[in-house]
């Protein structure tokens, strides 16, 4: 009886594990300034969301307007685009703006109510 729940032990630990590293894998190629991804942007998400769709970012800082209120940037770069996200103190998302880097302009601003929020 041991022995058999030490296998099934074994057997669940390996299929956390391969799981666990086949995530690992697909966000590492999955990850970066793609159509595809920008698609997958929307305001309402997390910073570390983001960062999974997109992967590290280039540069953070923060800002504060006017009015006083805080807020976080994000910039990632490619060789076609560059993206940047706001987000507000707490990490959520509130807006997202990306341009083409190659002379062309498709900026496009992602606003609350844009996909979610």
């Amino acid at each position: 009886m041991r022995k058999r729940v030490f296998v099934l032990g074994a057997a669940l630990a390996a299929l956390a594990l391969a799981f666990s590293l086949t995530d690992w894998v697909l966000v590492r190629l999955c990850a970066g300034v793609t159509e595809e991804n920008l698609e997958r942007l929307r305001t309402g998400i997390r910073r570390h969301q983001v960062e999974r769709i997109l992967g590290k970012p280039a540069e953070y800082y923060t800002l504060q307007n006017d009015q006083g209120t805080t807020f976080h940037v994000g910039v990632w770069l490619s060789e076609r685009r560059e993206v940047t996200v706001y987000f507000d103190r707490y990490g959520w998302v509130t807006s997202v703006y990306y341009i083409n880097r190659q002379g062309s302009w498709d900026g496009h601003l992602i606003l609350p109510g844009d996909r979610g929020s």
